[in-house]
């Protein structure tokens, strides 16, 4: 039971902190010139599959938090994530909004793993 109640935070910290792998190497290999430019704007449906990620594991995981504030502050942060991914062309502090949001939510689906954690040990030290 824990690993299905834990499986939507398990998958939201992997894809966050993937995420944040891949913002910190595909401008390292662009500058480096193991990747050209154009590369990265063929692999834009990358980033959006971050999106859907992050917004598929705040869902799952938001449905079983018992804490209303970090169900907030999962659904600020997947938002701010979200757009600060959609915006990476227009504005250059947006890649690193990005990133700041995607440590924020490998952060809060920790606290939310932990809780579920927490919570399945007293179920069975009162059973």
């Amino acid at each position: 039971m824990l690993f299905a109640e834990s499986k939507a935070d398990t998958i939201g910290i992997f894809s966050s902190v993937l995420c944040l792998v891949h913002c910190l190497l595909v401008p390292l290999f662009i500058f480096g010139g193991l990747l050209n430019e154009e590369w990265g704007a063929h692999a834009q449906w990358v980033d959006y599959l971050f999106i859907l990620l992050a917004i598929g594991a705040v869902f799952f995981a938001s449905r079983q938090s018992d804490m209303y504030a970090l169900k907030v502050f999962m659904w600020i942060t997947v938002s701010w994530f979200s757009i600060s991914i959609l915006l990476h062309d227009v504005f250059e502090t947006a890649l690193y909004s990005s990133m700041v949001a995607s440590i924020a939510l490998v952060v809060l689906h920790s606290i939310n793993f932990r809780r579920h954690q927490q919570q399945h040990h007293a179920k069975k030290a009162t059973a």
